[in-house]
């Protein structure tokens, strides 16, 4: 089912003429007439303004419904991202002076994220939009200079650092709940694993 097959069923649900729908978007009932019957394709700004207009998720006007998953395959990557460097939502928002609600929303993979707010947050987290989206169907207005998708040297390293930081609380945690005789064996077990040369290397290097 098309956009404008959606656009037109979801607007007879709300009882809705094209006139009254092209009012509360700001847009002629020509253009919604064009819409429907596939003569013209709303943007996907345009089509976020109809799913609020209609009060739909803005998956039940896509053509295809595989976006759903694409979203949120996007907001699990972006909420594990977060969490392998030990943020919470609200400390991430701190971080990415983006609102926690919206950090939220985007984790929840229930909508599509603007790509540009997509491009904020994959780079507060040190990652890029490579990365983070698997399929572009979502996107299809988004620029053609490859180099605007990559990540930022200097974030990664910093996401890097806070991934490493939090391992380590999380590795000394787990030891305070041993007991002294947990301890001992944790740390007999730890130098045993400084004496192999693959867990002590850098892992980039040795793997090549």
């Amino acid at each position: 089912m098309t956009t404008g097959e959606h656009i037109k069923i979801i607007r007879k649900k709300r009882a809705l003429s094209q006139k009254m729908l092209g009012e509360k978007l700001g847009v002629s009932q020509q253009m919604i007439a064009q819409w429907e019957n596939g003569i013209a394709k709303p943007k996907i700004e345009t089509i976020k303004k109809l799913a609020d207009a209609l009060e739909v998720p803005v998956f039940e006007l896509t053509e295809d419904y595989d976006t759903k998953k694409i979203c949120k395959k996007i907001g699990e990557k972006l909420k594990k991202l977060r969490i392998n460097q030990g943020l919470t939502t609200l400390e991430f928002a701190n971080l990415s002076k983006i609102p926690e609600s919206i950090i939220q929303s985007c984790e929840s993979g229930t909508d599509i994220i603007e790509l540009e707010l997509l491009k904020q947050i994959t780079t507060a987290l040190g990652s890029s939009l490579i990365g983070i989206v698997d399929d572009w169907s979502i996107y299809p207005d988004r620029p053609d200079d490859f180099t605007w998708y990559a990540g930022n040297y200097c974030d990664l390293i910093k996401a890097a650092e806070r991934e490493k930081k939090h391992k380590e609380t999380l590795l000394l945690a787990d030891y305070r709940k041993l007991n002294s005789k947990g301890q001992i064996e944790a740390r007999k077990r730890i130098n045993e694993l400084t004496e192999i040369r693959k867990y002590t290397e850098n892992e980039d290097e040795f793997y090549e």
